[in-house]
């Protein structure tokens, strides 16, 4: 399967208001909406990282179509999407960028929100991308300031490159988190296509040892254990008439 990681990041909103604590700003007061200032992908698998910022007169524009299309056609490249908070931010950001520039749609996107699956299965003390990658033992976020944001979106060349490592390393750190949460999570789809062979259904390995069974309301399955990366698969048909091949646990 064709697995894209990836992290936006994104300019705020300029608008009016009269008071801090009024909860509410009125449409009429918003100047512009946010916009796309960075971003950067890797396919699972791969070292490579692609990245895109916006050059300075972009920036300054808040013409970020460029960029835009960009991710958005690694996107429709993806069988599935990882992200963190991608079902609340990412996703929503990237394809409201592509209908207010009336791009083609980014078609069924299949995400994996690796935030959901950390506070569903987890139980850590915080969600964040910079706490599960300390977490683990993987390292931190870079720093990136108020006043480096600002600048950014000033059309400031050094703080943009700042913003693009920045937007990098989160990738890569995500990449990591990702698989090391891979074993303990629940409800992740299958990551290697079917080919009918008899193999782990998330990293493709052969080395499988047999763990009890998988009971359901459907029959009884033969469960396995990858050795390499530990997750469980289960065949698909119950064991009075095995097929090779396995079938997400």
């Amino acid at each position: 399967m064709k697995v894209l990681i990836y992290d936006l990041e994104t300019g705020p909103l300029l608008g009016h208001f009269w008071r801090i604590t009024q909860g509410y700003i009125n449409p009429e007061g918003i100047v512009h909406d946010s916009f796309l200032m960075s971003w950067s992908a890797k396919w699972r698998g791969s070292g490579k990282v692609y990245s895109q910022v916006l050059t300075p007169e972009e920036a300054i524009a808040q013409d970020d179509a460029r960029i835009v299309e960009g991710i958005a056609e690694l996107v429709r490249e993806a069988d599935y999407v990882v992200a963190h908070n991608i079902e609340r931010f990412d996703y929503k950001q990237l394809n409201g960028r592509v209908s207010q520039l009336g791009l083609e749609n980014l078609g069924p996107v299949q995400m994996i929100d690796t935030k959901k699956l950390a506070f569903r299965d987890l139980g850590v003390a915080s969600t964040s991308l910079d706490y599960l990658a300390d977490f683990f033992g993987i390292g931190r976020k870079r720093p990136m300031t108020y006043d480096d944001w600002l600048r950014a979106y000033r059309g400031d060349p050094k703080a943009l490159r700042k913003m693009d490592q920045y937007c990098r390393h989160d990738t890569r750190l995500l990449a990591e988190v990702f698989e090391r949460m891979l074993p303990y999570v629940r409800g992740v789809p299958r990551l290697v296509a079917g080919d009918g062979s008899f193999a782990c259904v998330y990293c493709g390995s052969r080395d499988l040892i047999k763990r009890g069974f998988k009971h359901t309301a459907a029959g009884t399955y033969q469960q396995w254990q990858c050795k390499k990366c530990t997750r469980y698969s289960r065949e698909p048909t119950a064991i009075e008439s095995m097929k090779p091949g396995l079938r997400p646990n």
